[in-house]
Protein backbone atom coordinates (compact mmCIF):
# COMPACT_ATOMS: atom_id res chain seq x y z
CA UNK A 1 0.00 0.00 0.00
CA UNK A 2 3.11 2.21 0.57
CA UNK A 3 4.38 1.37 -2.74
CA UNK A 4 1.32 2.60 -4.19
CA UNK A 5 1.13 6.18 -2.47
CA UNK A 6 4.41 6.80 -4.07
CA UNK A 7 4.04 5.36 -7.57
CA UNK A 8 7.15 2.84 -7.40
CA UNK A 9 4.80 0.12 -9.24
CA UNK A 10 3.79 2.67 -11.94
CA UNK A 11 5.28 2.91 -15.12
CA UNK A 12 7.71 5.99 -15.22
CA UNK A 13 6.92 8.60 -17.96
CA UNK A 14 9.35 10.85 -19.53
CA UNK A 15 8.61 13.68 -21.66
CA UNK A 16 10.19 14.39 -24.81
CA UNK A 17 13.52 16.51 -24.27
CA UNK A 18 13.91 19.05 -27.62
CA UNK A 19 17.66 19.43 -28.64
CA UNK A 20 19.05 23.12 -28.16
CA UNK A 21 22.24 23.86 -30.51
CA UNK A 22 25.35 24.73 -28.70
CA UNK A 23 26.33 27.81 -28.07
CA UNK A 24 29.48 28.99 -30.52
CA UNK A 25 31.01 31.83 -31.39
CA UNK A 26 30.02 31.51 -35.23
CA UNK A 27 26.60 31.37 -33.59
CA UNK A 28 27.33 34.42 -31.39
CA UNK A 29 28.89 36.60 -34.06
CA UNK A 30 26.02 36.15 -36.49
CA UNK A 31 24.88 39.37 -37.89
CA UNK A 32 21.09 38.59 -37.79
CA UNK A 33 20.65 36.64 -34.76
CA UNK A 34 23.68 36.93 -32.33
CA UNK A 35 25.37 40.31 -30.45
CA UNK A 36 26.18 42.24 -33.37
CA UNK A 37 21.84 42.07 -34.05
CA UNK A 38 21.85 43.35 -29.83
CA UNK A 39 24.16 46.03 -30.87
CA UNK A 40 22.10 46.91 -33.95
CA UNK A 41 18.77 46.96 -32.57
CA UNK A 42 19.73 48.36 -28.74
CA UNK A 43 18.74 52.02 -29.81
CA UNK A 44 15.28 51.84 -30.78
CA UNK A 45 15.32 50.37 -27.25
CA UNK A 46 16.85 53.34 -25.81
CA UNK A 47 14.40 55.85 -27.77
CA UNK A 48 11.39 53.42 -26.44
CA UNK A 49 12.93 53.56 -22.82
CA UNK A 50 13.04 57.41 -23.13
CA UNK A 51 10.01 57.87 -24.49
CA UNK A 52 8.37 56.53 -21.64
CA UNK A 53 10.42 58.56 -19.71
CA UNK A 54 9.34 61.76 -20.96
CA UNK A 55 5.50 60.53 -20.17
CA UNK A 56 6.30 60.09 -16.80
CA UNK A 57 7.88 63.38 -16.70
CA UNK A 58 5.05 65.05 -18.15
CA UNK A 59 2.36 63.62 -16.39
CA UNK A 60 4.21 65.01 -13.12
CA UNK A 61 4.81 68.46 -14.03
CA UNK A 62 1.60 68.50 -15.33
CA UNK A 63 -0.97 67.53 -12.86
CA UNK A 64 0.86 68.68 -9.60
CA UNK A 65 0.39 65.44 -8.13
CA UNK A 66 1.82 64.98 -4.37
CA UNK A 67 5.04 62.91 -3.56
CA UNK A 68 4.12 59.30 -3.15
CA UNK A 69 1.74 59.94 -6.45
CA UNK A 70 4.89 60.83 -7.99
CA UNK A 71 6.94 58.03 -6.33
CA UNK A 72 4.35 55.62 -7.52
CA UNK A 73 4.24 57.01 -11.11
CA UNK A 74 8.45 56.58 -11.14
CA UNK A 75 8.31 53.19 -10.09
CA UNK A 76 5.60 52.32 -12.29
CA UNK A 77 8.00 54.25 -15.27
CA UNK A 78 11.08 51.95 -13.97
CA UNK A 79 9.06 48.86 -14.24
CA UNK A 80 7.68 49.20 -17.52
CA UNK A 81 11.51 50.51 -18.66
CA UNK A 82 12.80 46.83 -16.90
CA UNK A 83 9.84 45.00 -18.83
CA UNK A 84 10.87 46.43 -22.17
CA UNK A 85 14.69 45.60 -21.43
CA UNK A 86 13.68 42.20 -20.49
CA UNK A 87 11.59 41.44 -23.44
CA UNK A 88 13.90 42.93 -25.38
CA UNK A 89 16.35 40.50 -24.57
CA UNK A 90 13.88 37.55 -24.21
CA UNK A 91 13.17 37.80 -28.22
CA UNK A 92 17.15 37.98 -28.78
CA UNK A 93 17.23 34.51 -27.02
CA UNK A 94 14.16 32.72 -28.69
CA UNK A 95 15.98 34.20 -31.90
CA UNK A 96 19.15 32.16 -31.19
CA UNK A 97 17.94 29.24 -29.48
CA UNK A 98 14.26 28.80 -30.70
CA UNK A 99 13.72 25.62 -28.78
CA UNK A 100 15.55 26.69 -25.28
CA UNK A 101 13.90 28.60 -22.44
CA UNK A 102 15.16 32.21 -21.48
CA UNK A 103 16.87 30.90 -18.35
CA UNK A 104 18.34 27.97 -20.29
CA UNK A 105 19.46 30.96 -23.10
CA UNK A 106 20.80 32.72 -20.02
CA UNK A 107 22.81 30.18 -18.58
CA UNK A 108 24.54 28.84 -21.79
CA UNK A 109 25.51 32.03 -22.07
CA UNK A 110 26.95 32.95 -18.53
CA UNK A 111 29.01 29.68 -19.19
CA UNK A 112 30.45 31.11 -22.53
CA UNK A 113 34.00 31.59 -22.45
CA UNK A 114 36.21 32.38 -25.09
CA UNK A 115 39.18 34.69 -26.59
CA UNK A 116 37.15 35.89 -29.45
CA UNK A 117 34.28 37.23 -27.48
CA UNK A 118 36.76 38.51 -25.02
CA UNK A 119 38.41 40.67 -28.15
CA UNK A 120 34.85 41.45 -28.85
CA UNK A 121 33.83 42.89 -25.45
CA UNK A 122 37.47 44.69 -24.99
CA UNK A 123 36.68 46.32 -28.51
CA UNK A 124 33.35 47.28 -27.54
CA UNK A 125 34.84 48.82 -24.70
CA UNK A 126 37.81 50.42 -26.40
CA UNK A 127 35.46 52.40 -28.73
CA UNK A 128 32.79 53.23 -26.33
CA UNK A 129 35.74 54.72 -23.65
CA UNK A 130 37.23 56.83 -26.99
CA UNK A 131 33.78 57.58 -27.97
CA UNK A 132 33.62 59.68 -24.84
CA UNK A 133 36.80 60.99 -24.37
CA UNK A 134 36.21 62.55 -28.08
CA UNK A 135 32.73 63.95 -26.36
CA UNK A 136 34.55 64.95 -23.26
CA UNK A 137 36.82 66.94 -25.04
CA UNK A 138 39.78 65.10 -23.59
CA UNK A 139 41.03 63.96 -26.89
CA UNK A 140 40.70 65.22 -30.58
CA UNK A 141 39.22 63.17 -32.73
CA UNK A 142 41.67 63.70 -36.31
CA UNK A 143 40.74 60.74 -38.89
CA UNK A 144 44.01 61.80 -40.45
CA UNK A 145 46.51 60.56 -37.28
CA UNK A 146 45.24 56.99 -36.19
CA UNK A 147 46.81 56.05 -33.22
CA UNK A 148 50.39 54.83 -34.30
CA UNK A 149 50.74 56.51 -37.65
CA UNK A 150 51.84 59.58 -36.06
CA UNK A 151 55.49 59.38 -36.24
CA UNK A 152 55.94 57.34 -39.36
CA UNK A 153 57.42 60.11 -41.57
CA UNK A 154 60.03 60.40 -39.46
CA UNK A 155 61.12 56.77 -39.48
CA UNK A 156 62.36 55.23 -41.98
CA UNK A 157 64.35 52.15 -41.72
CA UNK A 158 65.94 52.76 -45.53
CA UNK A 159 67.21 56.25 -45.33
CA UNK A 160 68.95 55.38 -42.27
CA UNK A 161 71.32 52.61 -43.12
Amino acid sequence: SEKNDLGLDQPLKLGRVSRIAKLTDELLFETHRGLPQVRNNYPKLVRAMRKNDLAYASKVLKKQVSKSAAHQLKVSSEVENLQKVLLFYQLWCHGLFPKATFQDCLQMLRGHKSVAMREYRRGLLNNEIRRLKVEKGIIVEDPENEPGDSDDEFYDPASNG
